[in-house]
């Protein structure tokens, strides 16, 4: 009966983590519907700025150039990790961590790194990276946060701080798929291939509107990296939370039947006991 009474104690147990983390996906559910909308309609926007930049310098050809589309000497390059400050959304961090790693474009020794989120911190921590900074990125991304940070790395990349710039992040694909990406956030990789059917007749000059759109379109690289990482994230916890869930109350049905067996069994060797002892 002692055994029969653990069981129960751990199928008590088992039940109250199905509770906890049921409702720990039902939370995550409800925040990822918003920033998958974020993300997807921040993808369109991003998407706009980087063909109208495109055509806009297809269109002037060498007329035209932008500081964010010329590269510089330093050898030193620089990574914005985005990561996630809690844990329990499955294999997020350590796909996005082991990309990261493998990726031939990334040597630790010439390489400045900024994080958010602490998962991404500590990970960077232990391997004792030579320049380590951390960025704050509020729980919903915005345009200021974005703003700022473009700011921040565009600063660095024309005073020659680093010849490339890099994003690395989980892009959102679906609430099932989640894909870990490195994007070069600067220098511009050159696209000429589109233009617009006339040369546009641009005020107050075109200088100054290609340098608003390159600003423009710096701003919406890294804010949608932000919001591919936030619904990420929230997709993987929902998930899963949610394979926990199942987990859990299969392995609580599981012991319950045992424990039934086991019950049956101690019942059936009191009778035989009892009448055993009839017999005598």
């Amino acid at each position: 009966m002692a055994n029969l009474k653990q069981l129960r104690l751990r199928i008590k147990s088992v039940k109250n983590t199905a509770k906890i983390t049921r409702t720990m996906s039902m939370i995550a559910a409800s925040k990822m519907r918003k920033a998958q909308l974020s993300a997807m309609s921040g993808r369109a926007y991003k998407n706009l700025l980087t063909e109208t930049l495109t055509k806009l310098l297809g269109s002037y050809g060498k007329k035209l150039s932008h500081p964010f589309f010329e590269s510089n000497s330093s050898k030193a390059v620089c990574v914005f990790l985005i990561s996630t400050d809690r844990g329990l959304c499955g294999s997020l961090n350590t796909s996005l961590f082991k990309s990261l790693a493998n990726d031939p474009r990334i040597n630790t020794k010439n390489t400045a790194f900024f994080a958010s989120g602490k998962k991404g911190i500590s990970y960077l921590s232990k391997l004792n990276v030579n320049n380590l900074k951390t960025v704050f990125v509020p729980e919903e991304p915005n345009k200021v946060t974005a703003e700022l940070i473009a700011k921040q790395f565009s600063e660095l990349f024309l005073n020659g701080s680093y010849s490339k710039i890099y994003l690395a992040y989980n892009q959102f694909i679906s609430t099932l798929k989640q894909a870990p990406v490195l994007e070069q956030l600067l220098p511009f990789e050159s696209k000429s291939d589109l233009s617009f059917s006339e040369e546009p007749i641009l005020e107050p000059s075109k200088e100054k509107v290609l340098d608003y759109l390159a600003k423009e379109c710096l701003q919406a690289n890294v804010l949608q990296a932000l919001l591919d990482a936030k619904a990420s994230e929230h997709s993987a916890r929902m998930v899963a939370m949610q394979s926990a869930t199942d987990n859990a109350k299969k392995l609580a049905d599981d012991l319950t039947l045992f424990a039934n067996r086991a019950r049956q069994e101690a019942i059936t060797r009191e009778l035989l006991d009892m009448a055993g002892s009839g017999e005598e």
